[in-house]
């Protein structure tokens, strides 16, 4: 997996990455990654990297609907875990939001637990996991 940091959302190559890219995080840290397998852009990553912090703060993990089902999440938030682990930070925080109707609340926090994600808020949703 390769990770394309996006200085514009204009610079993805596919219209619903260029779109989602647009409407994504906008703190002042945030940086947005396109994600390709293959030569083929498949995904976006939406990171929060302030460099004040020991945590980085994932805002988004997107697949095109036309990848998804093969595994390419379960990718993209391994490549994200090891990215910022690369940059220094000693943790990643999610707030597993859906922002699709596809998917419920439960079943993101059951889908980040399963990759070791654990409850670090008030929030079932609030969750963190250490980069050892």
């Amino acid at each position: 997996m390769k990770l394309v940091e996006l200085a514009n959302p204009d610079h993805a190559q596919m219209q619903e990455i260029r779109e989602r890219a647009r409407i994504g995080g906008k703190a002042q840290c945030t940086r947005q990654y396109a994600a390709h397998e293959n030569g083929q852009e498949i995904g976006l990553l939406v990171l929060v990297l302030c460099p004040d912090r020991e945590f980085a703060f994932l805002y988004e993990i997107f697949v095109l609907k036309q990848f998804r089902d093969r595994g390419i999440g379960s990718r993209l938030l391994a490549a994200a875990e090891m990215f910022v682990k690369k940059k220094g930070y000693q943790r990643m925080y999610v707030d597993a939001i859906p922002l699709e109707h596809d998917y419920s609340e439960k079943d993101l926090v059951a889908w980040y637990a399963k990759y070791g994600y654990e409850p670090r808020g008030h929030r079932p949703n609030e969750l963190a996991k250490e980069l050892i």
